[in-house]
């Protein structure tokens, strides 16, 4: 993991050009806070959008450290991270946590509601993946809202709008064989349709296909993150409307 650190803002800023011309810059929690908050500020005077993928508990919180963070467009937290970036930046539903194994369905979700709800009144689109129950996507706008158009990121809603949750279901798979790299597929997959210009749901819908191809696999990352041959992605995407 020591290879991270190499990842400075010295090095970063070699490629200031390539980074103002991208739709989209993802980061994740495993490279230095200085080099995060270095993208950030880049990536806010050049008005390109930031996605940021927590990768671990631990490191969860490290770009929330400074208001920098309310320039993120995204972060894909699950709910122990989620609970690390609400403590971080004072947020937090309880004073004691409950373990997750302990909760209810409801009770997660309604937790899940209330911390990403906080955040989404700064950052455009909370995503937290919950594991059996699905992923919840929240944010200001509406399940068929266009994400990206032409490249960028459109922001169809007024600051006035309410921010809704709704609960997109689980992939169903006959044979589960990893659950290593589910949430970075879904990712991939929502990431790579939001960029194709579709709508919140069917980029779940794309990301839950990814998710699913992933736990059918022995490796990480499926070799090849699309359906087989003859076979249509599935943009019959199933939420619930939770706010």
């Amino acid at each position: 993991m020591e290879i991270h650190d190499r990842i400075t803002p010295q090095m970063v800023e070699k490629f200031e050009s390539r980074i103002r011309q991208s739709p989209l810059v993802v980061m994740d929690g495993n490279i230095p806070r200085e080099t995060m908050n270095y993208i950030l500020g880049l990536c806010k005077d050049a008005t390109v959008p930031v996605w940021f993928e927590p990768t671990d508990l631990r490191k969860a919180a490290k770009p929330f450290s400074t208001d920098l963070w309310k320039t993120m467009s995204f972060i894909s937290p699950n709910l122990n991270e989620l609970r690390m970036i609400a403590k971080s930046i004072g947020v937090c539903s309880s004073s004691v946590e409950i373990p997750i194994s302990e909760m209810s369905p409801g009770e997660v979700l309604e937790e899940t509601c209330s911390l990403a709800k906080e955040l989404a009144e700064h950052i455009y689109m909370v995503l937290v993946t919950l594991g059996h129950l699905g992923v919840m996507v929240v944010r200001k706008g509406t399940a068929d809202d266009i994400l990206f158009q032409a490249g960028k990121l459109v922001h169809t809603t007024r600051n006035n709008d309410p921010v809704s949750a709704r609960l997109y279901s689980c992939p169903q798979v006959e044979k589960l064989v990893n659950v290593s790299g589910a949430g970075d597929c879904f990712a991939a997959g929502f990431i790579v349709a939001m960029l194709q210009g579709l709508s919140e749901c069917r980029c779940a819908a794309v990301g839950t296909s990814c998710a699913a191809l992933a736990l059918q696999t022995s490796s990480a990352v499926p070799a090849q993150l699309v359906p087989a041959k003859n076979t249509a992605w599935s943009l019959k995407a199933c939420f619930q409307q939770l706010l």
